[in-house]
């Protein structure tokens, strides 16, 4: 995305002010509760995360999406328009749904209609398979964006995701080994 990295600053947790005594000296302030953050993605940078990323692309195309566009709309409301090789046959595909925060997915999305070509598709079959996806695209972003998501909803061509920032611990670099040369030689 092209606003990843601005993404990524805006979720950076805030630092947290020491807080001064009656005897002037400061003392570390007793941790706050989490402050919820909000992520807003327009549809065009999703449209243009899912035509752009490599390991996005090689996901799809391995579920025989050729290509794919998101629309949103409100309240929650995601449109799904795909190409896709069914039997080797590209038919064209058309999911409406809605989007919901998800403990286990990240978000999850319930289909209401769903179209093969003109053959309409159970929406209950279809939201299965995009759960699975979303959930596989989720985690390929989740490094990149840790927030968990509280609720979900669209603006305009935004949608809109509240959330908590997931802590992570950092992890010290491995020691350097040793120089291989400075071991005595065997003979």
């Amino acid at each position: 995305m092209r606003h990843m990295e601005a993404l990524q600053q805006e979720l950076q947790p805030e630092e947290s002010p020491q807080k001064s005594t009656l005897l002037g000296r400061r003392k570390a302030s007793t941790p706050a509760l989490p402050k919820p953050r909000t992520l807003r993605l327009s549809e065009e940078d999703l449209n243009v995360y899912l035509a752009g990323n490599q390991s996005a692309r090689r996901l799809l195309a391995a579920q025989g999406v050729k290509t794919v566009q998101i629309i949103l709309s409100e309240p929650a409301n995601l449109t799904i328009r795909a190409a896709v090789s069914v039997k080797g046959r590209p038919q064209n595909v058309q999911l409406n749904g809605a989007l919901a925060p998800d403990p286990n997915l990240g978000l999850r999305y319930t289909a209401t209609h769903a179209q093969v070509g003109r053959f309409p598709l159970p929406p209950a079959v279809v939201t299965a398979q995009a759960n699975a996806l979303a959930a596989r695209l989720t985690r390929q972003m989740h490094g990149r964006l840790p927030l968990t998501i509280q609720t979900v909803r669209v603006q305009g061509k935004m949608l809109v995701l509240t959330g908590l920032l997931i802590k992570r611990r950092r992890v010290a670099p491995p020691a350097p080994a040793s120089p291989r040369s400075a071991l005595p030689a065997r003979r």
